[in-house]
């Protein structure tokens, strides 16, 4: 198993991607909570802001009031997705699904048959995309075409002053 890096070097490099006037960053806030045990966990808060605005906030936007925390505390996949598209060839980044975007969970209730399966889509890359310099305007707009999502639409809006 390879030593996962620290966050702020893998914000350092996808942060560096972006183009400088978005002026858009990607960030995680760690928030640590005790268990009734002694166990010591934390939480973490994955977001994208463009100035001061949050637009994509994991897991606020995310619908995770029915599961406990730590299903997906540990295992959101989040540090890896971004390390996929950081290393992923800029001329296969539009076309290539990304794994770690979406995520699912199996919850196993006790003395139980019952299971409920959760699965996020986080859409995070798609953000990343409509970002990345590195993509030309002509490729991003035929590509956002296929995508729907606004949050792309206005990055791209910003970005190519379509405000």
């Amino acid at each position: 198993m390879t030593k996962q890096k620290p966050f702020s070097k893998l914000k350092k490099v996808i942060d560096s991607l972006f183009d400088e006037k978005l002026k858009m960053e990607f960030c995680c806030n760690s928030y640590p909570i005790r268990g009734q045990w002694g166990h010591h966990n934390s939480i973490p808060r994955y977001y994208v802001k463009i100035g001061k605005e949050i637009i994509w906030d994991f897991p606020k936007d995310f619908d995770m009031k029915e599961l406990p925390f730590y299903y997906w505390a540990e295992n959101n996949y989040i540090n890896e997705l971004v390390r996929e598209y950081i290393d992923t060839p800029i001329e296969k980044l539009l076309n290539k699904k990304f794994k770690n975007d979406k995520n699912g969970f199996i919850m196993q209730y006790l003395y139980s048959n019952h299971q409920d399966i959760f699965e996020i889509e986080y859409k995070l890359t798609e953000l990343f995309k409509a970002a990345d310099r590195r993509i030309g305007k002509d490729n991003l707009l035929k590509w956002a075409k296929k995508v729907n999502n606004p949050k792309v639409d206005r990055i791209l809006a910003i970005r190519f002053n379509n405000k």
